[in-house]
């Protein structure tokens, strides 16, 4: 489905506001938002980042792949469901095995099922993106750069 078809659908007449908030928002990170391109099932997206994670304690190889993905959804006008989408990104930040973990449909199918219901039944998550910071600090939807560094600072014991 195209991108922009689904948040028509998804958000109604509140959908100009949103890619308008949405746009201004990248714009502040330096980054161009784009409401192009078509959106598809992320279960594979999922799955690959449950892999990514599963490789080192401090989550680096999964934040590299996530930043990726997000870089191809919201500036690249890419598909994050797109099978040549996901093997470019785990190229791009070098994760190894991820045509393997594609090509078995039951590769971490598990622990995306298991996170999911975790995470979306205890914090009552209805959509994304939602952000939980040392699993107090909670943002639902996009966010301004300002609110998430503030989010974060405050986790950190910054601000």
């Amino acid at each position: 489905m195209n991108k922009r078809e689904l948040y028509e659908r998804k958000f109604g007449a509140r959908a100009p506001a949103i890619v308008e908030a949405m746009t201004a928002t990248f714009a502040e990170m330096g980054e161009t938002y784009s409401i192009g391109g078509n959106v598809g099932d992320t279960f594979d997206s999922h799955r690959l980042l449950a892999y990514a994670e599963s490789l080192d304690d401090d989550y680096a190889t999964q934040n590299a792949l996530v930043e990726e993905l997000f870089k191809d959804y919201f500036t690249r006008e890419k598909c994050v469901s797109d099978r040549d989408v996901l093997l470019a990104a785990a190229q791009a930040v070098g994760l190894q095995d991820a045509a393997m973990v594609l090509d078995d449909p039951t590769a971490f199918a598990d622990t995306v099922e298991d996170q999911k219901r975790a995470f979306a039944g205890r914090h009552q998550i209805r959509g994304v993106p939602y952000f939980i910071i040392d699993g107090k600090y909670h943002l639902s939807g996009a966010q301004p750069p300002d609110i998430l560094a503030e989010a974060i600072e405050e986790a950190i014991g910054v601000a």
